[in-house]
């Protein structure tokens, strides 16, 4: 039954449904507005910025007569006028126009641009096109201007065909251009690396080097014929040489130009990896430092380059003050004026250290040396770190075959099989909390050889004395020049 009172449940639903599809569509309405208006607002700045530009590059363009000559690359075009120049810069989103920027409008990018020119006979045409974009443009917009112009000798010049370089993940692309086109007269050829002669049609071509290279265009108008030719350099085939101490990856089989290269070092386990050289197949060399692992190849000379990592075998340490006992054990082998070597493990604090002490007369001398022997094959020196409480002190550390063989003199020499090598340090430091490095270069040596320490004392003063806190072989590191394999 109705009420006269007022509307009826349905008619008040059917009311608010009505009500609400109206402010949906009005909604909707003035969204599809907005987005008119936001592109209007859009095509008519560009526009307006295209009138600009236009009128300030017819303004560049001689009259009488014109030579023009272009370049372009993916991201920027040139075109030199009688000394004057175009510029359409797709990094900047801007036209430059002698030395005069024309940005874009706000929100608007420069997707891609043609900027070049052509002739037949002397009628010549500079032709100008960029596909703009936007987000508040409902599909691109594209700007396409065509100036004509006389010139007296544009034409043969024009024949030229010219290239562009694009570099790609494993070579680089070439493109060819044929600025009077492959059309009725004009047959157009180009021949890469020196192979077949290919014709083409197209005003257009590209062409992937994957390697080092050369290409050659012409262009025949019945009359003559015009080539250009272009050398395709800075493609470097990579590969990864073999040196002992772990294994080394490439991130990928071509470097071009500057790039920049990265490379995975996986050392084995007892070695650690300690930069590497780079070498190519003319002799150029690049280092990797440290714990570095990527290089360039800046020598465009460069076609193929090895990559030789570099890997030390880890230090081997003999004994440590505060934590490693010697190992093997060290004890006095000879002595000469009473002088006296002790292995000493334990002061109280359980420190290991060795000390050469009780000297009696000047020239007074004592040698310690391992109980056995130790390998010292892949290692490059053997060394001591080591301080005394007197400077007119002589220490001396090396290998011997025997226990009871002294490592005597000069410095560095080398003796029979029995005697090894050795090396002295004199006025050796007496601060106790700066040891000093006495290290003796055993890289021709390999097997087992006893390690011997020895001191010179020249004054007769029994209170003085040496302390040595920590011996060790330092380990031989493969390289490009000794690759251990």
């Amino acid at each position: 039954m109705k009420n006269n009172k007022g509307f009826t449940v349905v008619e008040l639903i059917a009311s608010f449904a009505l009500t609400m599809v109206i402010t949906v569509f009005l909604f909707e309405v003035l969204i599809e507005v907005k987005d008119i208006f936001a592109d209007t607002s859009v095509k008519t700045a560009i526009q307006q910025k295209g009138s600009i530009i236009s009128k300030n590059i017819r303004n560049v363009i001689p009259t009488d007569d014109a030579s023009i000559r272009c370049t372009n690359t993916p991201d920027l075009g040139s075109c030199d006028i009688n000394g004057q120049n175009v510029q359409i810069d797709k990094t900047n989103n801007r036209v430059v126009v002698n030395g005069q920027n024309f940005n874009m409008p706000d929100s608007v990018s420069i997707k891609s641009y043609v900027l070049n020119n052509a002739c037949r006979d002397t009628n010549c045409y500079l032709h100008t096109q960029m596909t703009l974009d936007s987000g508040n443009l409902k599909k691109e917009y594209n700007y396409d201007v065509t100036y004509y112009y006389y010139s007296s000798s544009d034409y043969e010049s024009l024949l030229n065909p010219t290239f562009m370089e694009e570099p790609t993940s494993d070579g680089k692309n070439i493109t060819i251009y044929f600025p009077v086109g492959c059309e009725g007269e004009f047959v157009c050829t180009y021949q890469k690396n020196n192979g077949e002669i290919v014709t083409v049609t197209e005003d257009t071509i590209k062409e992937k080097f994957t390697e080092n290279g050369n290409i050659i265009a012409s262009v025949n108008d019945g009359e003559q014929t015009i080539s250009s030719s272009y050398n395709v350099n800075g493609i470097v085939a990579l590969s990864t040489g073999t040196v002992k101490g772990g294994k080394s990856e490439i991130s990928k089989t071509k470097a071009i130009d500057d790039e920049t290269i990265t490379f995975t070092a996986q050392a084995d386990n007892t070695f650690t990896y300690k930069g590497a050289t780079v070498v190519c197949e003319n002799g150029t060399q690049y280092t990797v430092s440290g714990s570095d692992k990527s290089f360039k190849i800046t020598d465009e000379r460069c076609s193929s380059a090895v990559l030789y990592p570099s890997w030390q075998k880890n230090e081997k340490v003999i004994m440590a003050l505060g934590s490693t006992p010697a190992n093997p054990t060290f004890s006095q082998a000879l002595s000469h004026v009473s002088g006296t070597g002790k292995y000493i493990a334990n002061d109280g604090t359980y420190r290991y250290y060795l000390q050469l002490s009780n000297p009696q007369g000047s020239w007074s001398r004592v040698q310690m040396s391992t109980d056995s022997k130790v390998n010292i094959t892949e290692y490059s020196a053997v060394y001591i770190d080591t301080w005394c409480t007197a400077t007119n002190t002589t220490m001396m550390v090396g290998i011997t075959q025997n226990r009871n063989t002294w490592m005597s003199h000069p410095n560095g020499g080398t003796y029979d099989d029995k005697v090894g090598v050795h090396v002295q340090k004199g006025n050796v430091t007496t601060n106790a909390s700066a040891n000093e490095r006495i290290s003796c270069n055993i890289e021709k040596y390999t097997g087992d050889w006893y390690i011997g320490v020895q001191r010179v004392y020249t004054n007769s003063n029994n209170s003085n004395y040496c302390n040595i806190n920590r011996v060790g072989l330092t380990g031989m590191t493969y390289s490009y020049k000794n690759r251990g394999v």
